[in-house]
Formats: C-alpha cells, structure tokens, sequence
C-alpha cells in the first residue's frame, strides 16, 4: 500500500510537470489563450484520462506519462484540444443533443483549427487521414463550426464501424465529464464552472489585437452564434472597436492633478495628459433592413432604433465612425450613411420603410462589396441584417462578421448558412435603449 503511494505521488509529480511545460509552450505560442488555458484548474483522477466539465482539467497521471513516452508533444495536443472545446462552450449543450455524434462533429472542429494553426509540432499519420473527411465537408460546403459538422452528421449518420473509425481519428479527450451535471453524477459538490463566455469575449478582444487576419477560422469559430434570449445590448458591444483616440482620456486624466502641477512647476509639469484613450468606439458598421411584405414595419423601426440607441448611448461617434443604413427587399431601396449623433437623429426622426416585395439578401453584400472597393468603406465591422430570415442568401461566405437577426415570430423559416451568426429576437430582447 506506502509503495503504491508513492508511485502515485511521483507519477502525479511528472504528470504535473509535463503539464506545465504543455502550458508554458502553449502560452508562448499562443498569448491570447493565456486565460482559457489557465481557465482550468488541473486534478488528478483516477477516473478520466484526460478531460474537462468546464472547472476541472483531469488528468490520469499514469496516463499523461504513457502518452508523453509516446510522444513528447502529446501533453500539448490534449491540453490545446481541450481548452478548445470549452472556449467554444462546446459541453454546454441541451438534453436533445445525439451525444455521439456531438462529440465527433466537436472532436472534428477543434482538429480541423489545431491543424490550421502553425504548431511547432510535427505532424502526425493521423493529420493526413483526416484529410479526406476535411475533404468531403468542404466539399458539399460544410463550414467547419461544430453546429455545422454536427448538422451534416445527422443528416448522414454514420455506421457504427464508421463511427468508431472516426472516433479514432479525432478524439483525443474524454466526453463524460461534459453531461455529469445533466446526468446527476457530479457528486454532491458541484464544481463551479469558469466563466466561459467572458473567458471566450476576452481572448476575440486580444487575438484580434494580435492577429493580422481579422477573419482567421479561429476568429469566426470563436465569434461563435448567439443564442436565442441573449441580452442584445451586451452582444452589440463586441462590435464597439477598441482603438486608440488621440485625444486627452477622459477616464485616466485627474484634472485637478494636472491643473496643481501647473501652478507649482509652470511649464515644466510633473503630470501630462495621456494622449489618448482606448474607450470603445465604433468604426464602420452596416445595418441591413429586410423590408419584405412579411417583416413588420413597426419591429423594423425598433430594431433600428435600439441598435443605433445602443451606439450612440455609449459615444462611440468619432471622426471616421460611419453607419451605412441599407433598405432592401428583392433589390437596395434606400441607403443612408451616419456619420453623427444630429445625422441619427434626424435619420430616426423621419424613418420611410420602402419595397415590400420577396426578400434576396445578396444585394447588400453586393453593394457592401462595391463601397468598400470604392473606398466609401474602408473599415467594416460588421454586417446586421433584420429580417424574418426568409429569403435567398448568398453562397459565398462574406468576409466581415455577419448577424442575421431573426423576429422570433417566424424562426422555422430562417435558414441562416453556417458562416453567418444567428441572434433571434423577441419584443422583449430590445428592451429599453440604455441613456
């Protein structure tokens, strides 16, 4: 029994040691995962080999060991293709969920990114296996979000062989832990989960701080879909741009501090403005307004103006901030571009809803398209679109971040593509616009 203890102690000593050295490698790739990789904190368990509920990453030690004699870059496969499953919030799913075949179409995601990521690991006999299922996805145009793979799966289920070829291939964690509190086998102490969505909110902030490719897969993974009832107003600020303003901060310049210095040391002052502040602001945003005979005019105009409401309350007009309006049905209506708080004003003041015949999404692309190569647009956030989802997008996914947001009323016929975010609205999501 003292012998077994102390093989257990050492083993969990290695076992630990391999893992920090995963997470140092990891972290010097890779800064902006710093928080999801430290997000969880390690526990031996005799029970799973390696996973996480989305508090703990447990870890079998002697399994950890085995897999680092195997091959020294295991610890770093595992530990990145865990933290992704739970930056992508990937366990919390509903009862309804075909386990099976979630945690394949999860297992397949998360490699399908690792391998587009440049790891200073070597590629395995394994990666080029994968190929061929990447192959086939991409082929029958199949984005390679989790949700996406897993809609293709249950459309094509796999045999059982097949599956659980394909587990081979991809899984490289345990699943079980995902379900324990919906099966009731967590143990009387539940562990308290990390906060994910925060975690998820912050990494887009810094990887898109340090990232080159503004519309890089893992972006688009991690921006994610919204789920139906989420607050509208927290979900719009993502698209607040943090820059910097040359202009004295507001909320980091004491002026009493500055005017003191002045009086006791005239122009050689102990204390300067900062130069400028890094409140969120908004550059360049285009709002689309589906105005088919079937979209209510009176949620239109709401929607409108809780959007622009919520911009505005938060002063994110500055020089260059531009807000191009798009009325559209079949064919671009009206286009309007805001550039000030007077210009959104006068805008809401009179508000013309026109068109009222069958809904094709691609025109606002198109034109989206034609101003940014013009230069009208030359730093697009985003693309809104309200609409009651019923109409013809387009085939190719757009190259900006792009949210169809759906009135509740009418979901079942909104098809939105995979590419694109999809947010549902009811009357009560708009809410109050903030002062």
């Amino acid at each position: 029994m003292e012998k077994e203890k102390e093989r257990l102690e050492k083993a969990e000593y290695i076992a630990g040691e391999i893992l920090a050295e995963a997470r140092g490698r990891l972290v010097l790739h890779f800064p902006y995962l710093d928080q999801a990789i430290f997000g969880l904190r390690p526990l031996s368990s005799k029970i799973v080999s390696f996973g996480s509920d989305g508090a703990f990453l447990y870890y079998d030690p002697f399994y950890l060991i085995d897999q680092y004699e195997k091959d020294e870059n295991a610890a770093v496969k595992l530990l990145l293709h865990t933290t992704l499953h739970m930056l992508f919030r990937q366990p919390l799913v509903g009862p309804q969920i075909v386990r099976p075949l979630w945690n394949l179409a999860c297992d397949i995601s998360v490699e399908h990114l690792i391998e587009s990521f440049d790891l200073p690991v070597p590629k395995s006999g394994r990666a080029e296996a994968r190929r061929e299922l990447y192959g086939t996805l991409q082929s029958e145009g199949v984005y390679m979000s989790a949700e996406a793979v897993y809609a293709w799966l249950s459309e094509h289920p796999p045999a059982e062989p097949e599956l659980v070829s394909c587990r081979e291939l991809f899984c490289r964690d345990a699943h079980g832990v995902w379900y324990r509190r919906e099966d009731g086998t967590a143990g009387e102490e539940i562990p308290e989960l990390s906060d994910w969505e925060q975690i998820r909110r912050d990494t887009v902030s810094l990887a898109e701080a340090e990232s080159d490719d503004k519309n890089s897969l893992f972006l688009e993974l991690l921006r994610g879909r919204q789920k139906p009832g989420t607050d509208y107003s927290a979900f719009l600020r993502r698209f607040l741009a943090r820059s910097e303003i040359m202009q004295p901060s507001r909320t980091e310049f004491d002026q009493g501090l500055y005017r003191a210095s002045e009086r006791l040391y005239g122009p050689v002052r102990l204390i300067e403005p900062l130069e400028y502040s890094d409140d969120p602001h908004l550059t360049e945003l285009l709002i689309a307004i589906d105005t088919s005979g079937s979209v209510k005019g009176k949620r239109v105009k709401r929607f409108v103006r809780r959007t622009l409401e919520i911009l505005c309350g938060r002063d994110v007009f500055v020089p260059g901030t531009k807000v191009c309006i798009v009325q559209c049905d079949d064919r671009i209506r009206d286009v309007c571009m805001i550039g000030s708080r007077n210009e959104l004003d006068a805008y809401l003041t009179d508000l013309r809803l026109s068109g009222f015949s069958q809904t094709d999404f691609r025109p606002v692309f198109e034109l989206a398209e034609e101003y940014v190569h013009r230069g009208e647009l030359k730093d697009l956030a985003g693309i809104f679109y309200f609409t009651d989802g019923d109409g013809i997008y387009p085939k190719k996914a757009s190259p900006w971040e792009t949210v169809f947001v759906i009135d509740s009323d009418v979901p079942e016929r909104a098809n939105v593509p995979p590419w694109a975010v999809r947010v549902e609205m009811d009357e009560d999501s708009f809410g109050s616009a903030e002062q």
